[in-house]
């Protein structure tokens, strides 16, 4: 798939100047089909999307998803992200905000990215929710397994 995709990108714009793979639409709707053939889907209350919330935006299923993730587009863009088409930014900041404006719950790592959903999305805080993960744990938190 992720082949498949480049290749779309760069005849369209002859150079790869997208985002990534999850912030391209024609990729991202292919993505949802898959997900809406598959039997197992009928059978789930939630989707559960560590990344890749722009999924459900296509899905035909109807499932309430959770969307989590360690940052907004917004807050990555030319912080992470640079040299990127205008049309590109402007795609991907509009489904990264639909996304999770439609998500039954958002899960960030941590304050920023969580404040990124509520100033940047306009999301419902009591929707938006901080959840650390990755580097974003402070190691005097962790607790010594038992031996």
């Amino acid at each position: 798939m992720l082949d498949y995709s480049i290749r779309i990108q760069n005849r369209i714009f002859r150079k790869r100047t997208w985002l990534t793979k999850y912030h391209f639409r024609p990729v991202v709707k292919l993505w949802a089909k898959e997900i809406d053939a598959c039997p197992a889907i009928k059978k789930c209350d939630y989707l559960f999307f560590p990344l890749g919330a722009q999924i459900a935006l296509f899905s035909k299923s109807g499932k309430p998803y959770i969307n989590v993730s360690g940052h907004t587009i917004v807050d990555m863009l030319n912080y992470y992200f640079y040299n990127v088409t205008e049309k590109s930014k402007a795609m991907a900041i509009e489904m990264d905000a639909a996304a999770a404006q439609k998500a039954f719950i958002n899960i960030r790592s941590s304050k920023w990215a969580n404040d990124g959903l509520i100033n940047y999305y306009h999301c419902d805080s009591k929707k938006c929710h901080i959840l650390e993960f990755g580097p974003n744990i402070d190691t005097k938190d962790i607790r010594k397994g038992q031996t």
